[in-house]
Order: C-alpha cells, then structure tokens, then sequence
C-alpha cells in the first residue's frame, strides 16, 4: 500500500518474483447453486480444483459440512480432489465444502485462510430454491391456527399479517403457532445461509377459501388524471397474488 501526494507519481519497477500460497480456483457444485436429484440423476458430483498441484494430504483437508470425508485426488497431482455421493444421502438443505488452512502446495507453499462454499439440495419446490415464488397455498393451516412452513435450509424466520408489525425472529421449524384473521394476508420471511431475502404469503378467508396475498394492505393510484388523489382516491384492486390492478 502506498500514499501518494498531490500530483504524485508512483514508477513501478521489475523485481524478484514473489512466491504467493496456493488458492482454491474453482469448486463444484458452484457457490450458492442448487441441486435437485430428480433432475440430476440422484448423484451429487463434488470437485476442489487448486491452482497449482497439491500434495496428497489435501484429501484429508476437506470438509463436508464440517466433517472430514473421503474425497480423493482425480490424479496424480492432486490438482483437484473429488467426492461423488447419492444424493438420498444429503438432507434437504445447505450444505458446505471447505478446505482447512494450512493446505501444502507440492512446491512447499502453505494456504494462508480456509475455503468455504456452500450449495442447496432440493427434493421439492420451497422458497429457499426458489426465492422468486412468493406464493404458498398451505402456509397458513389448521384452522388460521398455525402456520406450515416449507422453507428446507431456513435457520430462522418472522411473521407478519399484512399491515401489523413484524413478529422477532425465531428458530425455524416445519410448524408454528400464529392467529392469522380472514381476509388479512401472511408474510413469511425466511433467513438462510447469511441471507433473509426469502419471502412468501398465504391469505385464507372464512372457510378456508384462498384469497389473495400482498405485500400491502392497499395500494393507490395518483397522478394528474385525478389531480393526485383529491377528485378520486385511486385505490386499486388486488386481482392476484402480489398483483394490483
């Protein structure tokens, strides 16, 4: 790092090469993908590739979700380890590769910090898979009692009827008790692998008959059409979920 003046100059010169640690240059399945075992063949391929050839103990270096596991060198170099499992064998949600500090390259270079990635498994459709679906006919259930969660990977969620504060936050689990009111929509919103951008609402009416869900309890249409708002109020019509028209 240097500073510079005003006006200064910075002349950048040869000099001896300098010896930099080896890196992880790419991993399979990629960061924040997701896999869905009906559509990739039950099987879930995982890959460490380093920039430079590894010595043999990185085998023994690399997590699966914590733990050690019995990934191997795809070649002599041990350039890249590997490990293929079924999927049956991974629950749904994130799980995690990583690599211990302190890996050896074959030249004698040392990483300097550890590698983390992380990759969903997804045995069905749910927010955390599909983080632009924000409808969920069933989360609200038994009798606007409780509510039905299906958001595999989620480590902590809030609550919301459209229109009310937000509830705190809690521990997720597949059920929670919560008072829904007919008529009034439900928002979820979910908080997964560092991230709380997952949302989805249920509304339900009196009987049990789906209603629509949105983020707001009403929305208005204002311009010079109706002098913003003071001939006619504009209020807009919910006509789908998230949808006003």
């Amino acid at each position: 790092q240097a500073s510079l003046p005003p006006f200064g100059a910075l002349v950048l010169a040869p000099g001896n090469v300098k010896d930099i640690p080896p890196s992880v240059v790419s991993v399979t399945p990629r960061h924040a993908s997701t896999i869905r075992p009906r559509l990739d063949g039950g099987l879930v391929n995982m890959t460490i590739a380093f920039d430079r050839p590894m010595a043999a103990s990185i085998a023994f270096m690399a997590l699966l979700d914590g733990q050690t596991a019995p990934f191997s060198c795809s070649s002599s170099t041990c350039q890249e380890i590997s490990l293929t499992m079924m999927a049956s064998d991974f629950a749904e949600g994130f799980h995690t590769l990583e690599v211990y500090e302190g890996a050896e390259a074959q030249d004698g270079q040392l990483s300097f910090s550890s590698f983390r990635s992380s990759f969903l498994v997804a045995f069905s459709s749910t927010v955390i898979a599909d983080p632009s679906s924000y409808s969920q006919p069933g989360l609200i259930c038994q009798g606007l009692t409780k509510l039905c969660h299906s958001a595999a990977g989620a480590d902590a969620f809030r609550v919301q009827n459209v229109g009310e504060e937000w509830s705190e936050w809690e521990p997720y689990n597949t059920t929670s008790s919560w008072n829904a009111t007919p008529g009034t929509a439900v928002l979820v919103q979910y908080h997964a692998e560092g991230s709380s951008g997952y949302i989805v609402g249920d509304c339900v009416v009196d009987g049990g008959e789906p209603c629509f869900a949105s983020w707001h309890p009403t929305m208005f249409m204002r311009g010079d059409w109706n002098n913003w708002g003071k001939d006619a109020d504009g209020e807009m019509s919910l006509v789908d979920d998230f949808t006003w028209g």
